[in-house]
């Protein structure tokens, strides 16, 4: 009996170590060296080229990356809209960090197309895992970066169709509408992400809301926005209090 319950002892214990034990990752792998001797190996191998692009990515690296993601396209046996999308990705912060010039605007023409071409893909499609609503917001953001802010509306609105939830898409959406000088959709567009705000969000739609109600001389509606940002958000409260002296 007693050989019986420690034999069940030592397989628990033995199941317990195997289970306690992390795997690890071999740190090689993580190389740009690596992933370049794979590739001399296998040199039409998309998936290599892939890997060693995200690694370029993580570094900031964003032309040697947008090159393995092009090889990666380019070797696919199928389309892949995903590393579309990653590419396109790629060329918007490529873009953003040139701080604007033609090379910039460039690459936000690039980044456009990727998106577009991933989106054109039917989702019920193998290998169709470009998430849409990221393409939209992709897409809005260069679109918005090159002023075509019509079709950066658009955009978001896909955006937000594909996932009405989710509270982003309808601030991007709102800083359209003040840039065209459309509070009122403005409005309703902060509206939309107050609504979706999640537990923690920050007070930043109140106030922006607030702000837009004074503009266009609803300072009840201002007043009610910004008590919710200062008590309820724990956000700013000075306009609070100017709103308040000023009415």
């Amino acid at each position: 009996m007693r050989r019986g319950v420690l034999a069940v002892l030592a397989i628990y214990l033995s199941a317990l170590a195997c289970y306690a034990t992390k795997p690890t990752i071999d740190p090689e792998t993580l190389t740009i060296e690596y992933w370049t001797r794979q590739i001399e190996s296998k040199p039409e191998a998309h998936n290599l080229y892939w890997q060693r692009g995200s690694i370029y990515q993580s570094r900031g690296d964003y032309e040697n990356a947008i090159a393995d993601y092009s090889k990666a396209i380019e070797f696919a046996d199928v389309y892949i809209p995903l590393i579309q999308c990653y590419r396109g990705d790629l060329y918007f912060k490529y873009a953003s960090s040139l701080g604007g010039g033609a090379k910039a605007n460039e690459n936000y023409e690039k980044a456009i197309a990727d998106y577009s071409a991933a989106l054109a893909i039917d989702n019920s499609m193998p290998y169709s895992t470009c998430d849409r609503y990221l393409a939209y917001m992709g897409r809005g953001a260069s679109r918005v970066a090159l002023g075509r802010y019509e079709a950066a509306i658009e955009d978001y609105k896909g955006a937000i169709e594909a996932h009405p939830d989710f509270p982003h898409a309808y601030r991007d959406l709102a800083n359209i509408y003040i840039k065209l000088g459309d509070y009122y959709g403005a409005i309703e567009s902060y509206s939309g992400e107050i609504e979706r705000a999640r537990p923690f969000y920050p007070a930043s739609p109140y106030i922006k809301r607030a702000e837009l109600y004074e503009l266009v001389g609803e300072y009840d509606k201002a007043i009610s926005d910004a008590k919710t940002a200062c008590e309820k958000y724990m956000g700013d409260c000075a306009m609070l209090k100017r709103l308040q002296n000023a009415n």
